[in-house]
């Protein structure tokens, strides 16, 4: 009876990896960060007046430059938010493409308005629903932000785990990696994120995360 014959692995061929689906065209990457950040300026236009009053009563800025000027630091913070994740995905041996990662920030920011316009809705939307779309902060008080701790996790609802799972994808495809790599590196940083403003909340306030009061 013949022995079977056992190829060595240097004899097997590795399949090509397969083609991740392509991203946006470059010619359309103006329209994607443009549309977003119209709607954010449309927001902070509308928000600033009641968050900021103290710049404006000084009278250096108009609102609608500081608008602008609020707009052009959501850009800057999604730059600087796709060269955290770059610097990730080059330690983990993966390139991620700057500009490109930088448009998936900007464009996953949308999931963001819809949450704070689920905040806008109150009593229109059931606190238990508000609360699960765009989390525990939609059941504060209106004008009350809480203890540092509900303001650093208090969006932690539905819409930001879709924001994270949405831009994990992007990631996946810009870096030719898996989907679930993607979301625990995403994931990880959000959290890691959350806590640093927690903790700086903390400070701010004169305390510190484990409770005990700073001596100033």
């Amino acid at each position: 009876m013949r022995e079977p014959v056992v190829l060595e692995d240097w004899d097997v061929e590795e399949p090509p990896p397969r083609e991740r689906p392509a991203f946006w065209p470059v010619w359309f990457w103006p329209v994607l960060v443009w549309m977003p950040l119209d709607a954010w300026h449309e927001r902070l236009a509308r928000d600033l007046p009641r968050l900021a009053p103290d710049a404006l009563a000084r009278g250096q800025l108009s609102p609608e430059a500081l608008a602008w000027l609020a707009t052009a630091w959501v850009l800057v913070a999604a730059l600087a938010e796709a060269g955290v994740y770059g610097m990730l995905w080059t330690a983990r041996g993966a390139r991620l493409p700057l500009a490109a990662a930088t448009v998936a920030v900007v464009q996953t920011g949308v999931l963001e308005l819809i949450a704070l316009r689920v905040l806008d809705f109150g009593r229109a939307v059931p606190g238990p629903v508000a609360a699960l779309l765009a989390g525990a902060r939609a059941l504060a008080p209106q004008g009350q932000a809480g203890a540092a701790l509900a303001v650093a996790f208090g969006g932690a609802g539905l819409l930001a785990l879709a924001r994270c799972a949405l831009f994990a994808a992007f990631q996946a495809s810009l870096a030719r990696r898996r989907w679930r790599e993607a979301f625990a590196i995403t994931c990880g940083v959000w959290l890691v994120s959350h806590v640093a403003q927690w903790w700086l909340l903390e400070l701010f306030m004169g305390r510190s995360v484990f409770g005990s009061s700073i001596t100033r």
